[in-house]
């Protein structure tokens, strides 16, 4: 059995309003002391058992669906049911938060969206946080995308939007 001691400093950070735990176990067993130790910590512990073949991503590699749909704008190409990204053709290799910061782009295009409004649909997060986080993972995201990254598009003192219309690029 192996047991996971979580830090008390995790639990006392106030801009975070709630802590998402994922317990993965064999067979679906939980330690229900463990479980008790959360909610004594003033954490909400909900408890959902997966049979094998339910786990999200299961069969997604094989089975795109209607659900996990492929977004596409100009060399970009986001393929969700297979987590694949390619740019012109080339297989490109982001990170979890890159390419939730990418499907967040291809599905506001021409949008102008605010660090804020990125950290709550790209991190799950709501409220302010820290600017740099989303600047970063745009910089990374635009060198791994090489020359399609010009649809990126920073909005000084506001954000970024994302561009898909190959007029407004060649005039901007």
């Amino acid at each position: 059995m192996t047991t996971t001691t979580l830090p008390a400093a995790g639990w006392s950070n106030p801009s975070h309003d709630v802590v998402t735990v994922l317990v993965v176990t064999v067979a679906g067993e939980v330690d229900e002391e463990w479980l008790a130790e959360l909610t004594r910590r003033s954490v909400t512990a909900s408890v959902q058992r997966l049979q094998p073949g339910e786990w999200p991503l299961d069969g997604a590699a094989q089975d795109p669906g209607p659900s996990r749909p492929v977004l596409e704008a100009g060399d970009i190409r986001l393929d969700l049911g297979r987590l694949e990204v390619t740019v012109a053709g080339r297989r490109v290799s982001l990170t979890h938060q890159e390419l939730l910061l990418l499907e967040v782009f291809l599905r506001h295009p021409g949008r102008l969206l605010t660090r804020a409004r990125l950290l709550e649909l790209a991190w799950n997060q709501v409220g302010e946080g820290p600017r740099r986080t989303v600047d970063v993972h745009v910089l990374r995201l635009r060198v791994k995308l090489g020359a399609a990254a010009r649809r990126i598009v920073t909005v000084r003192g506001f954000g970024y939007r994302f561009e898909t219309d190959d007029a407004q690029l060649a005039a901007g």
